[in-house]
């Protein structure tokens, strides 16, 4: 065969008739066993999951049932590992640590298959981190442990501790999600520490979202709701912060977002502070950094609008929803800066990692 043949792809009979052969050779085993033949299957849409919470007997359960609030809560269910056929062709990483994906060939298959667009890969592993993060947390943690009628007994400094302890495993939960999350990686130690100083909270107003039932305006854990208005404090700054923070939760529950939208949208803001620091000179940030939070909002943006219809109004709340996020988290931040320097004895029992993400230095 000439050396023209190779460069533009052709092949002489002999090895035509060797792949005809080797097709057929596939089809006929297929047929043995039941299988059909085809290049492509039909494409089937993944289950829906959902979070449906119930008054009478407390718990979750995962399926399409419609919760109390008119629609379900999708939470991502146990991760599965399917039985996959031995002649698979998908997509593996052309180095450690590297975004670029390559495809690769099974043993006993011959047939590459297309590599994965660099977009729908960087989305796909963000909301894959958002599912498994959450999974872990529900795992490993009792959601929401509390019998509302504790709460009247706090005073503030029980208050704040009881909080900053509830929100602890769910940081830690934030931090490795963000691991996950395309760029985040590739900036210095320095600059990651800073960006989850700053948005941390904001993310775990989205994780809180999956646990807020608009109807009962409460959150509800596996025994106990806790219902907004039986949270109550002294301070005005901290009362303020409190409305904010369920104002926000309904806020985010009435776009109805599934948890592909709650993971591009969590993994949207955390790099978008990266992206407003880099502007500002806070931090500095590669060019793939912002190119992957453009991606996650784009496909955030997509997603809402073509359930929601009317693009202009739908993409309007959701910025406001973006909008109010940051400024809970503020508000956040500085009821606590408030309550260190009232009580900083009682500001000492808080959690040390609490204390360190939310000091007064964050950007």
């Amino acid at each position: 065969m000439s050396r023209d043949a190779v460069k533009f792809g052709r092949m002489s009979k002999k090895q035509r008739e060797k792949v005809e052969d080797e097709v057929r050779m596939h089809k006929q085993l297929a047929e043995a066993n039941g299988l059909g033949y085809q290049l492509y299957g039909e494409y089937s849409p993944p289950p829906s999951h959902g979070y449906c919470f119930d008054p009478n007997t407390m718990y979750y359960q995962s399926g399409t049932s419609t919760p109390v609030n008119g629609y379900p809560m999708p939470v991502p269910a146990t991760p599965v590992t399917p039985n996959m056929p031995q002649n698979m062709y998908g997509a593996t990483p052309s180095s450690a640590n590297s975004t670029h994906y390559v495809a690769h060939q099974a043993t006993g298959g011959s047939y590459p298959s297309p590599q994965v667009p660099p977009e729908e890969d960087v989305v796909a592993r963000a909301i894959s981190s958002f599912e498994q993060q959450h999974h872990d947390y529900r795992t490993n943690n009792a959601v929401c442990e509390i019998d509302p009628d504790t709460l009247q007994t706090l005073d503030r400094a029980g208050g704040w501790e009881l909080f900053s302890k509830q929100l602890e495993p769910l940081v830690k939960v934030i931090i490795e999600f963000a691991k996950g999350v395309d760029g985040f990686m590739n900036l210095k130690q320095e600059t990651q520490i800073q960006l989850l100083k700053g948005s941390v909270f904001e993310l775990c107003l989205i994780f809180g979202a999956m646990y807020y039932n608009m109807d009962t305006q409460a959150v509800c854990g596996e025994r106990y709701a806790i219902p907004f208005n039986c949270i109550i404090a002294e301070d005005a700054a901290e009362m303020t912060l409190i409305q904010e923070i369920h104002t926000t939760l309904h806020d985010i529950v009435a776009l109805q977002p599934n948890t592909s939208e709650l993971a591009l949208l969590a993994a949207g803001l955390l790099l978008e502070q990266a992206v407003s620091s880099s502007s500002t000179g806070h931090v500095m940030m590669d060019s793939t950094t912002a190119t992957t939070a453009e991606i996650l909002k784009n496909a955030l943006q997509q997603s809402v609008v073509s359930r929601l219809g009317c693009m202009e109004t739908t993409l309007t709340r959701l910025q406001e929803v973006e909008t109010r996020v940051r400024q809970t988290a503020r508000l956040h931040q500085e009821a606590l800066l408030n309550f260190r320097l009232s009580d900083p004895i009682a500001s000492e029992t808080l959690p040390d990692l609490y204390k360190e993400l939310f000091s007064a230095d964050r950007p």
